[in-house]
């Protein structure tokens, strides 16, 4: 059995104002997983990820991080080895370049210089921002500083990364720059959670989807199978993928049949019209 990265037993949350964001959440992650946590805004996947890093503390229930109970005693450990991305990049930048805000953590955990500055060589090259060290982060666009957020936690090089919407209001060019920095992270065996209610971007570098609603998990799968389901996802307010929005009004429309699950991504749609093609021939 794989190593649990996160271990979430009966997780409850409630607001100041006495509403529950979560309730009786459960969740497994195994170390090296990227998982999709997919829902619509409002069902609590931010609340979820904030009690990941003890950024929140549950009101019931428990949250285990590699067996150690994410609890005030644990906390400094815990954020250095759970780095948590926001969905707005100025929330973690605020130094006057962007050097000073990647070596901001390393030196924090009390780092030489000499590996506070190797970890932020190595961070920014990997998000694509080397030339921009000594700029002034509000200088950056917006797809510029969500990489260089990424970078600010990618300094401290954690185990498990948290990243919430990351792909939101990004132009298409700047979803790319994203999803090859992710799959670089997942490549090196990193654990990585996503909160986000885009079907069509994320899917792609994820092996397991959780879907949430109502501060509950309703729904968990791989990807592939979870997200080529129409009733569940139009149960919980989602949609299929365009891709699959495709292929089941084909179905739907013209009665064609694709034996199995319906594609979501380009390339399972093209080896799907291909067989389509060499069955009609």
């Amino acid at each position: 059995m794989s190593e649990l990265a996160v271990n979430v037993k009966n997780l409850k949350y409630k607001y100041p104002d006495e509403s529950w964001a979560l309730k009786d959440v459960s969740l497994e992650v195994s170390v090296g997983e990227s998982i999709l946590l997919l829902g619509i805004s409002g069902v609590g996947k931010s609340t979820l990820l904030m009690n990941l890093n003890g950024l929140l503390t549950p009101t019931e229930g428990t949250v285990q991080i590699f067996g150690k109970k994410v609890v005030e005693k644990n906390l400094k450990e815990i954020r250095r080895r759970v780095g948590f991305v926001f969905q707005n990049p100025e929330n973690q930048l605020f130094c006057p370049t962007l050097w000073d805000d990647v070596a901001f953590g390393p030196v924090n955990l009390g780092f030489p210089p000499e590996q506070v500055e190797e970890r932020v060589e190595k961070a920014l090259k990997l998000v694509g921002l080397t030339t921009y060290a000594e700029k002034a982060p509000h200088h950056l666009s917006f797809g510029e500083k969500r990489r260089a957020a990424i970078a600010t936690i990618l300094s401290m090089e954690p185990e498990i990364l948290l990243l919430d919407e990351p792909t939101a209001n990004l132009d298409p060019r700047s979803v790319e720059n994203i999803i090859k920095i992710l799959r670089e992270i997942s490549s090196k065996g990193k654990t990585i959670i996503i909160a986000t209610h885009d079907v069509n971007t994320l899917p792609q570098i994820t092996d397991r989807t959780i879907i949430m609603y109502n501060g509950k998990i309703k729904a968990k799968g791989h990807t592939k199978e979870l997200l080529a389901d129409y009733e569940i996802l139009e149960k919980y307010g989602l949609k299929l993928p365009i891709i699959g929005q495709l292929f089941h009004k084909l179905e739907s429309d013209h009665k064609l049949s694709f034996d199995t699950s319906l594609p979501i991504t380009i390339n399972s749609a093209e080896q799907k019209i291909m067989e389509l093609i060499n069955r009609n021939k």
